[in-house]
């Protein structure tokens, strides 16, 4: 998905867009070709946001960046196309999964409340389900 965002932006912009957007913050004011996506691995979350990181191999430099108007117009999401995914990355996506809702669990603030209640059910489904899966 973060491959497809770099290439909607690189098809309608004209000028080096590895130097002038990538390698350099900044505010810019473009559209870049609309997307959709086909979610086949769970636990990027790429389906839902702007934020892509990629890769230069010829720099050996690997950065990102969120830009708004990458965000997705559609998503797919259909639970069996994981299926045929390996199970050291069916793994990986559900530990990408647990990390950030913990992130959301251990921030402030520290007493009790509704997210950490959110939170708890979440990784109790993340590894139920995960365990069913694998």
């Amino acid at each position: 998905m973060d491959c497809r965002k770099a290439i909607s932006i690189a098809v309608r912009y004209d000028v080096d867009v590895w130097e002038d957007f990538w390698a350099r913050p900044g505010v810019f004011d473009f559209e870049p070709l609309p997307l959709g996506v086909i979610v086949t691995v769970a636990g990027t979350g790429s389906e839902c946001n702007g934020g892509a990181v990629i890769t230069n191999e010829e720099l050996k430099i690997k950065t990102g960046r969120d830009y708004p108007q990458c965000n997705p117009k559609f998503a797919l999401l259909d639970p069996t196309y994981t299926y045929s995914v390996p199970k050291k990355q069916m793994v990986s996506g559900g530990f990408d999964i647990l990390s950030h809702i913990m992130e959301i669990y251990f921030s402030e603030p520290n007493e009790d409340n509704v997210s950490d209640n959110i939170s708890k059910a979440l990784m109790q489904g993340v590894i139920r389900n995960l365990r069913a899966a694998i």
